[in-house]
């Protein structure tokens, strides 16, 4: 009787660990598949392998990635928590930060990039995409003192120079803005949203031959730079040159501008008048 009740424990243990295995399995495939871009599948794997084991963290990791790949931010969101819940390391924080910021959630966002940076201070991601969230909620001065902690780190990272040109902006420090975006200019030459950088801030200092100059060097890279256009029209528009500012802003337009931008509606009214 003992021997048998003894090979039923070890049958039932082997019989485990073959179940477990199985879900471990059925979890590489879904990355195997995921790595091929074939996220639906690759979620039919996931699903099974959660079904075998619910806290299996790979599993809830990746099924998290794939949604988030397929743009269902929500669903992507639910994965990451739960494996957030099961294991705090720092991708999962920026996934799932980046997702919130992509629902345009910026306070989540925030706590969640923050996180992932208190584990990971070097996560190059997770500090853009905080940047982003700072910029859009308007805390300008955070922002700044993000990208400049980050700039210790990687003084040579491009994208985070770039934005804290466009933080000085925001802030009204436009000598400082135009220094760096001129300077950013010299390291990517063909970079044509720069310009447009340096065109604002000579606009906004009251030096409109030196913008007209800079936002036509970046029409003159990008002749569909609906953007560059409305900064054009904004500068014409102070030099009193009104016709041209309004066909500046007629190809705006045709170029794909959202027309319910603040800056649009202002010279709409101005062309209508």
């Amino acid at each position: 009787m003992k021997k048998n009740l003894l090979l039923l424990i070890v049958i039932t243990i082997i019989s485990f660990q073959v179940y477990g295995q199985k879900g471990v399995e059925l979890g590489k495939k879904g990355l195997e598949v995921m790595n091929e871009k074939d996220y639906d599948k690759a979620l039919t794997y996931f699903e099974k392998a959660l079904k075998i084991n619910p806290n299996q963290l790979n599993s809830l990791y990746y099924s998290g990635f794939a949604y988030e790949k397929k743009k269902s931010y929500k669903k992507a969101i639910e994965f990451y928590s739960k494996c957030a819940e099961l294991k705090e390391f720092p991708e999962v924080f920026t996934r799932r930060g980046t997702c919130y910021f992509l629902i345009k959630e910026d306070s989540l966002a925030i706590i969640d990039l923050t996180k992932s940076l208190e584990l990971k201070p070097e996560n190059s991601e997770a500090i853009m995409q905080r940047a982003g969230a700072y910029r859009r909620t308007g805390q300008y001065e955070k922002l700044l003192d993000d990208l400049n902690s980050h700039l210790q780190k990687v003084p040579n990272d491009f994208y985070t120079k770039a934005n804290k040109a466009t933080a000085l902006t925001m802030l009204e420090r436009y000598e400082e803005a135009n220094e760096l975006f001129i300077n950013l200019t010299k390291e990517k030459p063909n970079e044509y949203r720069l310009y447009n950088g340096v065109a604002d801030t000579y606009m906004k200092m009251g030096k409109l031959e030196e913008a007209l100059n800079s936002i036509e060097k970046a029409l003159e890279i990008n002749d569909k730079y609906a953007n560059g256009y409305i900064t054009k029209a904004e500068i014409l528009i102070k030099m009193d040159k009104k016709e041209e500012a309004c066909k500046a802003f007629s190809k705006a337009e045709k170029n794909g501008f959202d027309m319910e931008e603040d800056a649009a509606k202002k010279l709409a009214i101005k062309c209508n008048e």
